[in-house]
């Protein structure tokens, strides 16, 4: 059901909000979700020679495999989004290393998105063997209740009400980002303009002066910032909730 109406054309926009966009056929993305399974299954295994491959993986082996393969962003990230990590990771300024580290993680996640438009079903499937050639049938049955069982669960309907929640959030975000980005372009534009002489202190209004003001204190700029790391998880309440594959292991 997630490879179908709009959600198979949801993909992450440059301002960290999911957005319509024109996509591959569904065949394609059917066959990159196998592929990406399997990929992540087969570096385990073969970096775990005790696991025979039709383990079901621990919460342990997840935890893994998901910290090395947020870690490992040339796999995954576009050249845009490396380079953004790249430059806070070696920022000299405050807090620039945990904003590289927030950008990677909002990244990974919308990427994991994009996948088939479910995160929790992407990690349950490197969980379960669904598509190994040992015993197949029984290995799908076993994932389908076990993801069954999680819809029903409290943690995975809570899970669902915050991703609404965060949904409503993030189109108030954007609205705000977009305003926050006009501003310090259009307070830039004001401080051009007065530095080459096109325009006058006393000829401008006040709305203008007021913006002004606020691009020479850093206000505008640290708006912006904050809109922008308004789009972050809030990590204690997901954490509190679990996971879905964590919650489906055996």
């Amino acid at each position: 059901m997630f490879l179908w109406g709009k959600v198979a054309k949801i993909v992450t926009s440059s301002t960290g909000c999911y957005e319509l966009a024109t996509v591959s056929c569904i065949v394609d993305k059917l066959e990159a979700f196998l592929a990406i399974v399997d990929q992540q299954r087969s570096r385990h295994l073969h970096n775990n020679p005790r696991l025979t491959s039709d383990a079901v993986f621990s919460e342990v082996d997840m935890q893994t495999i998901f910290s090395a393969w947020e870690k490992d962003h040339d796999s995954w990230a576009n050249e845009a989004t490396i380079r953004n990590y790249n430059d806070h990771l070696h920022g000299t300024g405050q807090g620039d290393r945990q904003k590289a580290h927030q950008l990677r993680r909002r990244a990974f996640f919308a990427f994991l998105f994009q996948i088939i438009g479910n995160k929790h079903l992407v990690l349950a499937s490197i969980q379960h063997p669904i598509f190994s050639a040992a015993q197949p049938a029984e290995a799908m049955q076993s994932f389908f209740r076990a993801w069954e069982k999680e819809k029903a669960s409290d943690g995975y309907k809570k899970r669902l009400e915050m991703s609404k929640q965060s949904t409503k959030e993030r189109k108030v975000l954007k609205s705000n980002a977009h305003a926050a980005r006009q501003a310090l372009v259009q307070g830039k534009r004001l401080h051009a303009a007065i530095h080459r002489n096109y325009k006058q202190l006393a000829e401008l209004s006040h709305h203008e002066k007021v913006l002004l003001d606020d691009l020479n204190s850093g206000k505008l700029a640290r708006v912006r910032d904050e809109c922008d790391a308004a789009f972050g998880w809030n990590r204690e309440m997901r954490d509190a909730t679990g996971s879905t594959a964590s919650n489906m292991a055996p």
